[in-house]
């Protein structure tokens, strides 16, 4: 899967003439995107999830689904064919247009929520042993 899916990447650059920095960019900033307006009260909840591994791997997946409608839509999978100026400008408005936040109908799965779910359990009984451990040390001192 790896492979198919840095190889569809590939043809996505080739197919806009994006860099590969400004493509890394474009999956960061979206998905930062893309957790402010599912959790828009939250900071919490979107700090966790965006240091889940969990959450990127789901991220990853549903980003290469999309890169696959574009190549699709423009039916481009060779890696030496160069589109001209015109296929590559209406190919980066297909880009912007399918990972644009705001016309994603996607939901966070139930593993990424669990795993979550988990770190925030082994946090806060990390923090909660930590807060008791000290609570009987100061009640010892006094």
């Amino acid at each position: 899967m790896q492979m198919k899916t840095e190889s569809n990447k590939h043809l996505i650059l080739r197919l806009t003439g994006m860099n590969d920095h400004d493509y890394e960019v474009a999956v960061f900033e979206r998905a930062f995107q893309y957790l402010d307006s599912t959790l828009p009260d939250d900071e919490e909840g979107r700090k966790m999830l965006s240091a889940n591994k969990h959450f990127w791997s789901w991220w990853t997946h549903q980003w290469e689904r999309r890169n696959r409608i574009v190549l699709h839509r423009f039916n481009f999978s060779d890696p030496l064919m160069v589109p001209s100026e015109l296929v590559r400008r209406a190919a980066t408005l297909a880009f912007d247009k399918v990972h644009e936040v705001s016309n994603l109908n996607i939901l966070i799965n139930r593993h990424v929520m669990r795993s979550t779910f988990q770190m925030v359990r082994t946090l806060t009984g990390t923090n909660l042993q930590s807060h008791l451990t000290h609570a009987k040390e100061e009640t010892a001192r006094s």
